[in-house]
Protein backbone atom coordinates (compact mmCIF):
# COMPACT_ATOMS: atom_id res chain seq x y z
CA UNK A 1 0.00 0.00 0.00
CA UNK A 2 1.72 3.63 -1.30
CA UNK A 3 0.92 6.45 1.41
CA UNK A 4 -1.12 9.43 0.03
CA UNK A 5 1.58 11.08 -2.06
CA UNK A 6 1.90 8.07 -4.48
CA UNK A 7 5.20 7.19 -2.87
CA UNK A 8 6.43 4.12 -2.12
CA UNK A 9 7.85 3.52 1.48
CA UNK A 10 11.67 3.81 2.34
CA UNK A 11 13.10 0.15 2.47
CA UNK A 12 14.50 -0.99 5.76
CA UNK A 13 18.24 -1.11 4.53
CA UNK A 14 17.46 2.70 3.48
CA UNK A 15 16.23 3.27 6.49
CA UNK A 16 18.87 1.67 8.55
CA UNK A 17 21.10 4.12 5.75
CA UNK A 18 19.24 7.38 7.22
CA UNK A 19 19.69 6.54 10.77
CA UNK A 20 23.54 5.55 10.29
CA UNK A 21 23.93 9.17 8.78
CA UNK A 22 22.12 10.96 11.09
CA UNK A 23 24.16 9.39 13.77
CA UNK A 24 27.51 10.25 12.03
CA UNK A 25 26.09 14.16 11.72
CA UNK A 26 25.12 14.36 15.40
CA UNK A 27 28.59 12.62 16.57
CA UNK A 28 29.90 15.25 14.40
CA UNK A 29 28.02 18.19 16.41
CA UNK A 30 28.94 16.72 19.74
CA UNK A 31 32.53 16.86 18.76
CA UNK A 32 32.66 20.50 17.62
CA UNK A 33 30.48 21.85 20.18
CA UNK A 34 33.25 19.64 22.66
CA UNK A 35 36.05 21.66 21.01
CA UNK A 36 34.08 25.13 21.19
CA UNK A 37 33.99 24.40 24.77
CA UNK A 38 37.01 23.43 25.13
CA UNK A 39 39.02 26.55 23.70
CA UNK A 40 36.93 28.58 25.86
CA UNK A 41 37.35 27.23 29.06
CA UNK A 42 40.41 28.22 30.89
CA UNK A 43 43.50 25.88 31.44
CA UNK A 44 43.21 24.25 35.36
CA UNK A 45 45.85 26.14 37.66
CA UNK A 46 48.53 23.63 39.04
CA UNK A 47 47.82 22.86 43.04
CA UNK A 48 50.53 23.38 45.23
CA UNK A 49 51.58 21.18 47.73
CA UNK A 50 51.89 23.11 51.12
CA UNK A 51 53.75 22.03 53.88
CA UNK A 52 53.68 23.54 57.39
CA UNK A 53 56.91 22.65 59.26
CA UNK A 54 56.28 22.84 63.24
CA UNK A 55 59.26 22.50 66.01
CA UNK A 56 57.10 19.90 67.85
CA UNK A 57 54.05 17.41 67.10
CA UNK A 58 51.17 19.10 65.88
CA UNK A 59 49.26 18.20 68.16
CA UNK A 60 51.14 19.51 71.18
CA UNK A 61 51.40 23.21 72.04
CA UNK A 62 49.29 25.34 69.91
CA UNK A 63 50.38 23.73 66.69
CA UNK A 64 47.39 22.32 66.51
CA UNK A 65 45.81 25.58 65.88
CA UNK A 66 48.57 27.43 64.07
CA UNK A 67 49.41 24.53 61.60
CA UNK A 68 46.77 21.51 61.47
CA UNK A 69 43.69 23.21 61.31
CA UNK A 70 45.12 25.91 58.72
CA UNK A 71 46.33 23.08 56.33
CA UNK A 72 43.37 20.55 56.81
CA UNK A 73 41.16 24.18 55.60
CA UNK A 74 43.51 24.68 52.83
CA UNK A 75 43.09 21.16 51.65
CA UNK A 76 39.02 21.74 52.26
CA UNK A 77 38.53 24.71 50.44
CA UNK A 78 41.19 25.11 48.03
CA UNK A 79 41.92 21.53 47.52
CA UNK A 80 45.99 22.13 48.46
CA UNK A 81 47.70 19.59 49.09
CA UNK A 82 48.70 19.86 52.76
CA UNK A 83 51.34 18.56 55.09
CA UNK A 84 52.08 19.22 58.75
CA UNK A 85 55.62 18.47 59.27
CA UNK A 86 58.18 18.12 62.48
CA UNK A 87 61.20 17.16 60.89
CA UNK A 88 63.56 18.10 57.74
CA UNK A 89 65.35 15.59 55.40
CA UNK A 90 67.34 16.63 52.57
CA UNK A 91 70.55 16.19 50.75
CA UNK A 92 73.03 18.57 49.41
CA UNK A 93 72.07 21.21 46.20
CA UNK A 94 68.04 19.43 46.44
CA UNK A 95 64.77 21.16 47.60
CA UNK A 96 64.10 20.73 51.10
CA UNK A 97 61.59 18.01 52.07
CA UNK A 98 59.63 17.71 55.30
CA UNK A 99 59.20 14.27 57.17
CA UNK A 100 55.13 14.25 59.04
CA UNK A 101 54.81 12.34 62.00
CA UNK A 102 53.87 9.38 60.23
CA UNK A 103 56.98 9.51 58.40
CA UNK A 104 55.33 10.28 54.78
CA UNK A 105 58.48 12.32 53.34
CA UNK A 106 56.95 15.22 51.21
CA UNK A 107 58.76 18.33 49.00
CA UNK A 108 56.29 20.72 49.00
CA UNK A 109 56.19 23.88 46.52
CA UNK A 110 55.37 25.82 49.86
CA UNK A 111 56.78 26.67 53.44
CA UNK A 112 55.17 27.88 56.22
CA UNK A 113 57.63 27.89 59.04
CA UNK A 114 56.54 28.11 62.60
CA UNK A 115 59.46 28.70 65.31
CA UNK A 116 62.18 26.17 65.12
CA UNK A 117 65.29 25.33 66.95
CA UNK A 118 68.50 25.58 65.10
CA UNK A 119 66.86 26.88 61.92
CA UNK A 120 69.21 29.24 59.83
CA UNK A 121 68.48 31.65 56.74
CA UNK A 122 70.91 29.08 54.93
CA UNK A 123 68.17 26.87 55.01
CA UNK A 124 65.98 29.09 53.66
CA UNK A 125 68.33 30.31 50.66
CA UNK A 126 68.48 26.70 49.76
CA UNK A 127 65.16 26.45 49.27
CA UNK A 128 64.39 29.42 47.69
CA UNK A 129 67.42 28.44 45.18
CA UNK A 130 65.81 25.46 44.56
CA UNK A 131 62.63 27.01 43.60
CA UNK A 132 60.49 26.80 46.63
CA UNK A 133 58.57 29.54 47.99
CA UNK A 134 58.18 30.42 51.89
Amino acid sequence: MMPGNGKRPPSPAKIAELQAENMRQLLEMVKADDERVAAGRPQPRPIPSVAWLCGRHPLLGGEYYRALRPAAFSNHRWGWGTAVCDRMATSEGRQLSFITPNDYVITPDVIILRPINNWTMDWLDRAHAAGQRS
